[in-house]
């Protein structure tokens, strides 16, 4: 069939009318197809969409004034940033940033700032119209994040906005609300304007609505207009034949539209998405029965790392996990089994199945030591902490010591390591093997600060360094006091000069400059400036994808000074421990 252009406005009239009928009936009493499965009730029946964020259990509140672009889900008491955060800072300035964001980060302390940067009910940044929209690129940002829940409440919150961008669409597709995305997609559509993505998805709605003429209409003005998107037309062909064949090539980047287009057609997803699928998409994966377990697997644990699935998801997904009975006896023999493929399922397993403390305590430090990754440590850690609580301190488990409060830290829950160490501390007193492991982990707990930090003294520092001295590497152990020197001063320790001179002495490689020296100058600036939110925005631009892991000791020194100087002290501790415990420290 030939369409001219002039019909566009008759496809405009159509997409109005379509929205209409959204808004009084609903999309044929069908309810939303649900791309991201919802967490069980305690009694079994599913929730409604959820409107906190999937790890921390927020909840959503709007910040008393009347610009709708100051909302959030958290104050200041509950894990926000305060009302002042965006003080200072011009709008088009916060949006480009934010915009820039490294969401695909695997460091967990980056991705718990974006987050709460994000979500901080706050002053909306100054700016004029045509400055971007502040509301829309921190959806953007969440959806990114895999946090479509958290994307949703925000778009609640604000209400209807003047110019609906697609990622809102796909936020509310990703939480089970396609009537909602529907609505936005005729509404878009309306005009003569033209955008294959919003008639995408308008042609699904016409199919969801029971609508395969109106649908029809739709593709063949994108099948005009040349499309570059052969799966979207395969997908096309499948709901329009009733033919259940997969279409080659559904592309690895599959937008939530492509996914929900393959669920009514009752399709099972290529196992190959979760290489490249972003969080939101791997949840979809994770929670779909019909993929084989390794795959669902294989996207939980990414997803779970990228904070969009529950961890408390992924612990019972490894509770599916079948062993023999030699592989659960063998385990502890072989740690090199725990760090392997399903690796971490057969640790719960093998650490829960020890009922005597000392036997527990081996088997979780068997399967801590092996993490390769910062990312992975910190996952294992979420994973294993109920078990971990189950342990008590007592000087039997002095050894275990170290690993216990590493984990805690990585964790995010340093406040539950304070026992172990207390314990540790009297151990100390009396046996010199405590007493040299507490001196290694007081540097680490001077930087967590809080209780962990009490009773710090600048001779711990220098037994560390003494115990440090032994490592046979003279340059891994000259890089890992040049990062603990440079961290610990900028965290307000005094580092002796002749400590310095030595390392100058030992002719460390001088430290590589930040790679983003932009964002090392914006940071810089927006902290003598005293703006907060500008100052992490920047901050997280200058570590990058690769997190405090892959940053040089000095680059991560400036961060924690500009994050203390603007009062975000506790992200800077949290991204000060994560680069050490990931170097060894």
């Amino acid at each position: 069939m030939t369409v001219f252009r002039a019909d566009r406005l008759v496809a405009g009239l159509a997409a109005a009318a379509f929205a209409l009928t959204l808004s009084l009936d609903g999309v044929r009493g069908e309810g939303p197809i649900r791309l991201v499965p919802p967490e069980p009730a305690a009694g079994g029946t599913p929730p409604a969409a959820p409107s906190v964020d999937v790890r921390s259990g927020i909840e959503a509140q709007s910040l008393a004034g009347p610009n709708p672009e100051s909302v959030g889900l958290l104050a200041a008491g509950s894990g926000g940033f305060g009302a002042d955060l965006w003080d200072g800072s011009g709008r088009a300035t916060v949006v480009r940033l934010i915009d820039r964001l490294p969401t695909d980060s695997a460091s967990p302390a980056l991705r718990d700032l974006m987050r709460r940067l994000l979500l901080t009910a706050a002053r909306a940044p100054r700016g004029r119209p045509g400055d971007g929209d502040f509301v829309g690129a921190r959806v953007r940002a969440a959806l990114r994040l895999g946090d479509a829940a958290a994307a949703i409440a925000l778009l609640d919150l604000r209400g209807d906005g003047d110019d609906p961008d697609r990622a809102e669409a796909e936020a509310l597709l990703l939480g089970g609300q396609a009537p909602r995305a529907c609505a936005l997609a005729a509404e878009r559509t309306a005009g003569p304007a033209f955008d294959p993505g919003w008639q995408k998805l308008l042609a699904f709605c016409q199919f969801l609505a029971g609508e395969p003429d109106k649908a029809a209409f739709t593709v063949s003005l994108l099948r005009e207009d040349a499309a570059d998107d052969p799966a979207f037309f395969a997908l096309v062909d499948a709901l329009s034949a009733g033919d259940p064949a997969a279409p080659a090539g559904l592309p690895d980047n599959a937008r939530p539209v492509h996914l929900a287009m393959a669920r009514m057609a009752g399709l099972r997803l290529p196992e190959r998405l979760a290489d490249h699928a972003d969080p939101g998409v791997l949840r979809l994966i994770a929670e779909d029965a019909g993929m084989t377990l390794p795959a669902r697997l294989d996207a939980a644990e990414k997803a779970e790392a990228a904070g969009a699935l529950p961890t408390a998801r992924l612990r019972s997904l490894y509770g599916e996990v079948t062993f023999t009975a030699e592989e659960l006896d063998g385990a502890l023999a072989d740690p090199g089994r725990l760090a392997g493929p399903q690796g971490l399922a057969l640790l719960l397993r093998v650490a829960a199945r020890q009922d005597i403390p000392a036997a527990r305590a081996e088997a979780l430090a068997a399967g801590l030591e092996p993490a390769d990754t910062p990312a992975r440590q910190a996952q294992t850690a979420r994973l294993v902490l109920p078990l971990l609580d189950d342990l008590k301190p007592t000087a039997d488990l002095a050894w275990f010591v170290p690993h216990a409060v590493r984990a805690y830290l990585v964790a995010g829950a340093g406040d539950r390591a304070l026992p172990w160490l207390r314990m540790l501390r009297g151990a100390a007193r009396v046996d010199t093997a405590a007493a040299d492991d507490l001196a290694r982990l007081m540097p680490l707990a001077r930087l967590a600060g809080g209780g962990l930090a009490r009773g710090w003294r600048t001779a711990d520092l220098a037994r560390w360094r003494a115990l440090a001295g032994e490592d046979p590497d003279a340059a891994a152990l000259a890089a890992r006091r040049t990062l603990a020197f440079a961290l610990l001063d900028a965290a307000g320790e005094t580092i002796p000069d002749a400590w310095w001179l030595d390392l100058l002495d030992r002719r460390v490689a001088p430290d590589a400059a930040p790679s983003n020296r932009v964002a090392w100058i914006g940071m810089q600036r927006a902290a003598r400036a005293r703006r907060r939110g500008e100052t992490a925005l920047y901050g997280l631009l200058l570590l990058g994808r690769g997190g405090p892991d892959a940053a040089p000791p000095l680059a991560l020194a400036h961060l924690v000074r500009a994050f203390a100087a603007v009062g975000l002290e506790d992200a800077a501790r949290a991204v000060a421990v994560e680069a050490a415990v990931a170097r060894r420290l």
